[in-house]
């Protein structure tokens, strides 16, 4: 459309504009349908996206061959293996257990293998995006992303104050965005806090420290920009908010300092967090004492109390993804199985932790509805696919790595944004499953989508 914005380019804005929104509440039918699939609302734009796409399908590929354009080929191929195992494991366990509660295994692993054929899609989708609106847009709209959330964050803030109007103004937007709201703590856009938590350590932190990195603003505005999210990122209240928060400052402050960042604003602003954190991490008695709630545990202690539930029903799929993986070690189990197992290697330890929610117990007992997977994305990795799964997945993240490091000045800023996102991600993928996560597989799809053969020099 000649000196307007065409079809195809507003509907790539809006897919990165809403990462971070969830479903509408008038949509949520379509949640019933495809699950934890459609929790995000970029799965409307993702989906009129890609059906655009099938008239002009070179939008979605690169150069498959060689370099960044073979990542997606990469990607495919571990995809197509790991359906190799689903279905023989699946055959094993239907011929040795048969239906667990009256579920096919068959289907059990075809829902896990769906759910990777999303992730390609998203990356390839994401790829187009940055065709048809360019490296810049993508940039703002992803900016504004953050922007809006942090607004939320505040207007949130403002609820749990019960300051009039802006109360009544959040509640309005919570209804029609599906927003949840909490009595002492803020979610942002998402279902509970620490999946805000996850937007905040993979994207937030590493779109602001990478812009600071590659000085692409006022080096006083980004700052005042993190210093807005502190409040934000307090009032979550979330163990997994101030991990990943830690974690992807600290991954961005060894960039600043040991890269190749000179501007001694920037180098000067890395000193000071260091020096923050590790004031707080030193005096957290008193950060609690200032905060006005037990900071400290929720940082330091509640990691590892296996007595509160939150963690132990996090640790619990650890400890059972490890057990299936001494079982199973070459080829796993089959991801979408870990259920058939849970209960005979390691159901006897649910009665030593009186803390466990319900669909934890009920993992443990066997009691579920349908066949349990392995919860976590990282230990569903291991014990679904083995060491052989292992190995592929480290393969394509290493893949993808080497194209970035290679090519950094055909990525950009989205080049920092992934290596800043890295570790987080990793965290992240030993705290939850990744299905559906839209503004996850969009950064991790930048080795393939962001790259620029024209830079490439």
């Amino acid at each position: 459309m000649k000196g307007g914005l065409s079809l195809e380019q507003g509907i790539a804005k809006a897919f990165i504009v809403c990462l971070p929104f969830r479903m509408l509440t008038i949509l949520t039918p379509i949640k019933s349908v495809m699950g934890a699939q459609a929790e995000y609302f970029s799965l409307i734009f993702h989906a009129l996206g890609l059906l655009l796409c099938l008239s002009a399908p070179r939008m979605l590929f690169g150069d498959g061959r060689r370099g960044p354009g073979a990542l997606i080929n990469a990607f495919w191929k571990m995809v197509a293996v790991f359906a190799a195992i689903s279905f023989v494991m699946a055959l094993y366990a239907n011929s040795t257990f048969g239906r667990f509660n009256g579920n096919s295994p068959y289907v059990a692993v075809l829902k896990m293998l769906l759910d990777f054929v999303q992730y390609g899609l998203i990356m390839m989708y994401t790829k187009a995006a940055f065709g048809y609106i360019g490296r810049d847009s993508v940039f703002k709209c992803l900016l504004l992303s953050t922007r809006i959330t942090l607004v939320v964050g505040y207007l949130q803030i403002a609820a749990l104050a019960g300051i009039p109007i802006i109360t009544d103004v959040y509640k309005t937007l919570a209804k029609f965005f599906a927003f949840n709201t909490f009595r002492r703590q803020i979610a942002l856009t998402f279902w509970e806090p620490s999946w805000a938590a996850m937007f905040i350590g993979i994207v937030v932190i590493p779109v602001h420290a990478a812009r600071l990195i590659t000085r692409s603003d006022s080096t006083t505005a980004i700052a005042a920009e993190f210093v807005a999210w502190i409040p934000v990122i307090i009032f979550t209240k979330s163990t997994t908010a101030y991990l990943l928060t830690f974690a992807s400052l600290g991954t961005a402050i060894l960039f600043i300092l040991f890269g190749r960042t000179r501007n001694f604003g920037v180098r000067l602003i890395a000193v000071l967090l260091m020096g923050a954190g590790i004031f707080m991490l030193n005096n957290l008695e008193y950060v609690d004492s200032v905060l006005g709630f037990n900071f400290s545990y929720l940082l330091r202690t509640k990691v590892l109390d296996m007595q509160n539930q939150s963690t132990a029903s996090r640790m619990i799929p650890i400890i059972g993804n490890w057990a299936i993986f001494l079982k199973f070690p070459i080829i796993g189990c089959g991801n979408g199985l870990q259920g058939y197992y849970f209960k005979s290697l390691v159901g006897g330890i649910a009665s030593n932790y009186r803390a466990l929610d319900k669909s934890v117990k009920a993992l443990l007992n066997g009691t579920l509805p349908t066949i349990a997977n392995g919860q976590l994305f990282f230990p569903a990795i291991l014990s679904g696919y083995g060491l052989v799964g292992a190995a592929l997945m480290v393969s394509f993240f290493a893949k993808c790595l080497k194209c970035v490091r290679e090519r950094a000045e055909s990525y950009g800023i989205f080049g920092q944004i992934y290596l800043l996102a890295l570790v987080p991600v990793f965290i992240a993928g030993f705290k939850s499953e990744f299905v559906g996560i839209y503004y996850l597989w969009f950064i991790l799809s930048l080795p393939y989508s962001a790259y620029d053969a024209e830079l490439d020099y």
